[in-house]
């Protein structure tokens, strides 16, 4: 086994235990868990920083150009993120979250080829390359670890934004698994390809199980009297101050971007999809700062303002999964070469 599967494989367990371990300090409320879980999230980064940069030496390039290593470098720096948030703000049940997303990141990473291949000429001036790659993913992680405190503090408000917030979570974490295991069955051959009504009763099922698996959470967070928190709480200012952190470096990392293309293509900026989707992204995090910064948008009153920041998280993010993702594999365009 080669010293780069060695460190991809430590780093895994690690996230794993991170998760496992976060969920017990969460049932036991003892803190000596806490600090365990989080030395496995620091191993488990170090592991994944030394895989990055004997890849880096190993391919004699920046590591960063393709759906493989992306997806590498997203998980590390959701890592880093989580643990950054979790030393100064010990925000209650985000840990499990975050770490469950950087570990899903590494488990969707291992989907695509590990080969160092050469690099296109596009993507050849790695010093644009390495910069606007790290600057975008840096800020997707912040928009991942917000996205994942708005879920928990959506989940302790009463009444019905808690069972929306049960349901959108649920529904996340079984697309999010289920396209997992789906991509590994075709990956080994063990799963036939998927399409037609198939496709349709399997989204409709999804449905169904995410909404009897949103009624049970309801039910534990209801029996556990699990209270609402409030515009103060450290989860709702999490929420801003980590989408705060990261639009800067989406900004540079559009930025640097458009320098790059200029390189490549001899223009700062075409309405590729690519493009139009990560200033369609810019935009809606930009709405998010201007409700926070200004205090309101058309009527929404203060005490629902928390509420209101915390929605919008969720839906930026899901612009952020479609930027990534989507647009790779519904659209084409010049960032083709990422898939």
């Amino acid at each position: 086994m080669s010293a780069t599967r060695v460190f991809f494989n430590v780093a895994e367990v690690a996230y794993l235990a991170a998760v496992l371990v976060f969920a017990v300090y969460y049932a036991s409320h003892k803190k000596g868990f806490r600090a365990v879980a989080i030395s496995f999230l620091i191993a488990g980064g170090l592991s994944q920083a030394f895989f990055v940069g004997w890849r880096w030496v190993e391919g004699e390039r920046p590591p960063f150009a393709n759906s493989f290593e992306t997806l590498v470098f997203f998980s590390l720096a959701i890592a880093v993120t989580c643990i950054i948030v979790e030393l100064l703000y010990s925000p209650k049940a985000v840990g499990a979250g975050a770490s469950l997303l950087a570990l899903l990141a590494m488990a969707y990473a291992n989907l695509f080829d590990w080969a160092i291949d050469p690099l296109m000429p596009a993507l050849q001036n790695s010093l644009w390359l390495t910069l606007h790659v790290v600057f975008c993913f840096v800020s997707y992680a912040a928009f991942a670890v917000s996205y994942v405190v708005a879920s928990v503090f959506l989940l302790k408000q009463k009444g019905v934004l808690r069972k929306v917030s049960a349901f959108l979570t649920s529904l996340s974490i079984l697309g999010l698994v289920g396209g997992l295991v789906y991509g590994l069955g075709r990956k080994h051959g063990i799963i036939p390809k998927v399409g037609g009504r198939t496709t349709i009763w399997l989204i409709a099922a999804g449905f169904v199980v995410a909404g009897l698996l949103s009624a049970a959470l309801v039910a534990v967070l209801n029996a556990r009297g699990v209270r609402s928190e409030g515009k103060r709480s450290v989860l709702s200012i999490l929420v801003s101050k980590t989408i705060a952190f990261g639009f800067p470096f989406l900004t540079i990392g559009i930025i640097t971007g458009s320098v790059w293309a200029n390189v490549a293509w001899g223009r700062y900026w075409g309405w590729d999809p690519k493009e139009t989707w990560s200033l369609i992204t810019w935009v809606v995090y930009a709405f998010f700062l201007h409700v926070r910064f200004s205090g309101g948008w058309l009527g929404v009153k203060a005490k629902s303002l928390p509420t209101f920041r915390a929605l919008l998280s969720m839906i930026g993010f899901l612009f952020v999964l479609f930027t990534y993702f989507g647009v790779n594999y519904l659209l084409s365009g010049l960032h083709a070469y990422g898939d």
